[in-house]
């Protein structure tokens, strides 16, 4: 093969990070020159010459000389060249097992340097030869890589639909089972299915397996984030505060231990000021950055409602101290949770107090309004007809 298994999986961490880095320079308004030079170095130590122009956002800040330009190129044409030579003598003096790591070793190189149409077409080829189901599970397993590096949601999507047939029909080992947990966590975190994120996330804790996508930490501190928005108390303890698997990681992980025990434990104060720090590094995250608003959102609302849950009637005054907010911002934040449906409360302005909102009242306004749509309805049909 023209990559082992170690070295094929650092050439694609480092076109993930070519990528991080990439977005980072469209969203950062600080010196990047470092990086700059970290990225050049990147493309021109793995040959992924064509890569840059594809897939990175507004490269022209990554400058090539021609003289190295023609240096990738001619790499790149003697492998080419080479491994084609390769193809032509197995198909002429060996068996099928040599064509495929033929074609398999080109496929990887175009997709490597930036051709990944192209590489895709081959892998297609290798897909018709017979081989075990062992090489076609890793094949897959790599274009879902690949798919990763390209940021490309649709072959994402398709490579993880074929996977999970093969889950389906038993043809995944444990440690691949392990890294389809990871990696289809990880596509809902890019979607925003935060609760599949997390759930997935859980269950390939403790058998870890897929550095070549995430590192480990990464993985427990968007774990962290994202629980504290959808799982239930009870859940979100067993499973992540109390996990030993996220033990072992989150002293490392700047204040999102901090972040987690606040949370559960009601500092609000506190809680609140580590998840707007958390949001400000959310905004610079490649994975989740369409997401830190939703985050602050939702945390929020989660901290309220925590907070009422013991109270069927609180002054604002009492939430205003408890959460360290001027009355008036915790008043607007309600207003907006309460008007959204989130919250089943109702505020007295002249008391300053919040109410918990009568279930059958709820129900009563409700269907008032769907009665009160219907009348309107239908006056409206009689006054057509009436025409």
């Amino acid at each position: 093969m023209f990559f082992t298994a170690e070295s094929e999986d650092k050439v694609w961490r480092k076109i993930l990070k070519l990528q991080e880095l990439s977005f980072l320079h469209s969203v950062s308004e600080m010196d990047q020159s470092e990086s700059f030079n970290e990225m050049k170095d990147i493309i021109i130590e793995n040959k992924i010459l064509y890569f840059r122009d594809k897939y990175l956002v507004d490269c022209d800040y990554i400058s090539l000389t021609e003289e190295e330009v023609s240096e990738l190129q001619s790499y790149i044409d003697e492998e080419i060249v080479k491994i084609d030579d390769e193809i032509e003598e197995a198909k002429r003096d060996m068996g099928s097992v040599e064509v495929f790591n033929g074609k398999y070793k080109k496929a990887q190189l175009l997709c490597k340097i930036g051709k990944v149409d192209e590489g895709f077409a081959i892998f297609q080829e290798c897909d018709a030869i017979p081989m075990g189901d062992s090489t076609k599970m890793k094949s897959v397993f790599l274009r879902l890589l690949i798919s990763f590096c390209c940021n490309d949601f649709v072959m994402i999507e398709k490579w993880l639909a074929d996977i999970d047939i093969m889950a389906q029909n038993n043809v995944l080992d444990f440690e691949h089972k392990n890294r389809l947990l990871t990696y289809r966590g990880l596509f809902s975190l890019m979607k925003g299915n935060f609760l599949d994120c997390v759930n997935d996330f859980i269950e390939c804790l403790n058998t870890f397996m897929a550095t070549e996508l995430i590192d480990f930490e990464r993985l427990v501190f968007y774990l962290c984030v994202f629980s504290v928005i959808t799982l239930k108390r009870p859940r979100y303890r067993d499973y992540v505060l109390n996990s030993s698997d996220v033990k072992t990681v989150i002293n490392s992980l700047e204040d999102i231990e901090e972040f987690s025990n606040n949370f559960y434990n009601g500092n609000y104060k506190e809680g609140l000021k580590l998840a707007a720090s958390i949001k400000e590094r959310l905004k610079t995250d490649y994975y989740c950055h369409k997401f830190e608003s939703f985050f602050f959102y939702n945390f929020r609302k989660t901290c309220y409602r925590q907070f009422l849950k013991s109270y069927s009637r609180v002054t604002l005054a009492k939430i205003a101290e408890e959460f360290s907010l001027p009355i008036k911002l915790v008043e607007l934040d309600l207003v907006e949770f309460i008007q959204n449906g989130d919250l089943t409360f109702r505020i007295d302005e002249l008391e300053g107090v919040v109410h918990r909102a009568n279930r059958i009242s709820q129900d009563v306004k409700q269907f008032s309004n769907a009665a009160s749509n219907t009348i309107n309805k239908l006056e409206n049909l009689a006054r057509v007809l009436a025409m």
